[in-house]
């Protein structure tokens, strides 16, 4: 155990350390999945209102599909700031 205050501090901002860039990859991938499945969730209700409700107010698969690639984009740049 070191005893000097040097060595206690490179030993804190070694332990401080805890995302590495393979680590940082892996958690961007799956925020920016965990982000758009929300999406995708938020798309099947809308679906579901339409099935079982007969419901026409929500919009048709031009919409659908903007949504989506809106939420990834928006999955994308949320992650780019977060990371």
């Amino acid at each position: 155990m070191p005893t000097t205050k040097t060595a206690r501090l490179k030993m804190g901002v070694s332990q401080q350390k805890i995302l590495t860039f393979p680590s940082r990859l892996v958690f961007a991938v799956l925020l920016v999945l965990a982000a758009s499945s929300i999406g995708a969730v938020n798309e099947i209700i809308e679906f579901a209102a339409v099935v079982l409700f007969q419901a026409d107010g929500v919009g048709g698969y031009h919409n659908t599909c903007i949504d989506l690639v809106a939420n990834l984009l928006g999955a994308i740049v949320s992650t780019v700031y977060l990371i």
